[in-house]
């Protein structure tokens, strides 16, 4: 058996609560207190408001009701415009803009802490990960992704709790325990068998020192939200505290070294120089390389991602297999026949030369149902 590579996007998260692209500033404005929400809804309601007033700046043509279907790709790409130019925006300075930027990633952080608070069965995701991992016969099992939740980690964690379990994990690059040192990835190493689990766009449960550039990690909890209730957990760098400590104990410091998410935004403007974000890339385009097989789970391949275009196109051997998985709402024959090119479809057959066959339109339900059948016939 072949190596394969499984690359997921938004739609792979659908079914336990994720939100898709398209609808992240619609699910922002759905939020309102109800008294079951998660920590940190004072902070967030203040940078939704934040964020409210300059869509109301920005898009001034667009009625408030209506802020919900404004592309996200269009807010960041004119915020990251105006700061790259050190411009400002209409009543904005450069330093505003940089705090509207900041308010608008705390608010996705806190929408994505939000709509995954509830969805707490991962069995589907089990089943899938239990029947891929009895499958392989390699060394290492590779998972691409442009995801920021940490659902998959959630449950890599629990198959690598596992005594017998023969799997180390990897992020593509060296990370350091946030809280907890019983999570750290130092305790999954010299194993036979590698996962490799590569977040192209960062993580929930990442946060970063701009001043000694750890990145720090949980494999349990969406430890990027600190960021948005700095207030209550106070994140700072434990290493980069204790050398300057003195510093702050008498006030010569206003929070030293804070932690930081570092989630790469949808823009058009990414930046992808972070060395440890290069490492990802540069070992996503290794294993990409090496597949036999690439399977897309939930990825509509938008013309957006121009650097996953590159990378694919630069990293795929001629001879490798391609399957994609979508859900029934992205089947052509529920669509009109004029907005075919619009589809996801469309874009796949045209970049990579598919035909019809390559297409699985039953998501990853279907998909992981199919692998068990396929799994159970083959140990009768």
């Amino acid at each position: 058996m072949g190596k394969t590579v499984y690359f997921l996007g938004a739609g792979f998260s659908v079914l336990f609560g994720g939100p898709l692209q398209s609808n992240i500033i619609k699910e922002i404005m759905a939020i309102e207190q109800n008294g079951n929400e998660p920590e940190g809804f004072g902070q967030f309601a203040d940078v939704k408001c934040r964020l409210l007033n300059f869509l109301e700046v920005a898009f001034p043509k667009i009625n408030e009701n209506d802020y919900e279907h404004i592309n996200i790709e269009d807010i960041f790409s004119i915020l990251d415009r105006a700061i790259l130019n050190k411009d400002s925006f209409h009543i904005y300075s450069l330093e505003d803009l940089l705090e509207i930027r900041t308010a608008l990633i705390n608010s996705i952080i806190f929408m994505f802490k939000y709509k995954l608070y509830y969805h707490l069965d991962k069995q589907l995701l089990m089943d899938f990960l239990n029947i891929l991992l009895s499958q392989n016969s390699n060394s290492t099992v590779s998972f691409i992704t442009t995801n920021w939740e940490i659902i998959l980690d959630n449950v890599l964690f629990k198959i690598l709790m596992n005594k017998e379990n023969p799997y180390s994990l990897s992020y593509g690059f060296d990370t350091d325990y946030y809280a907890y040192e019983g999570n750290s990835l130092k305790y999954f190493k010299n194993k036979d068998k590698i996962i490799h689990l590569l977040k192209l766009h960062g993580s929930m449960n990442w946060l970063y020192c701009p001043n000694c550039n750890r990145i720090f990690h949980d494999f349990v909890e969406k430890i990027a939200s600190h960021e948005l209730q700095h207030e209550q957990y106070n994140p700072r760098c434990r290493y980069c505290k204790d050398i300057y400590k003195r510093k702050y104990d008498r006030g010569d410091v206003e929070n030293p070294f804070m932690l930081r998410s570092y989630l790469i935004m949808p823009t058009m403007l990414k930046e992808l120089d972070n060395l440890y974000i290069q490492q990802i890339w540069h070992q996503a385009s290794i294993e990409l390389s090496q597949a036999d097989e690439l399977v897309f789970i939930g990825y509509s391949f938008p013309q957006a991602d121009f650097e996953i275009r590159y990378l694919l196109g630069r990293s795929i051997r001629k001879d490798c297999k391609i399957k994609v998985v979508l859900y029934k709402d992205d089947e052509p024959k529920n669509h009109c026949t004029n907005d075919y090119h619009l589809l996801p479809e469309h874009r796949y057959k045209y970049f990579f030369g598919l035909n019809d066959d390559a297409f699985d339109y039953s998501g990853l339900e279907g998909y992981v149902k199919k692998n068990m059948e396929i799994s159970n016939s083959s140990q009768q």
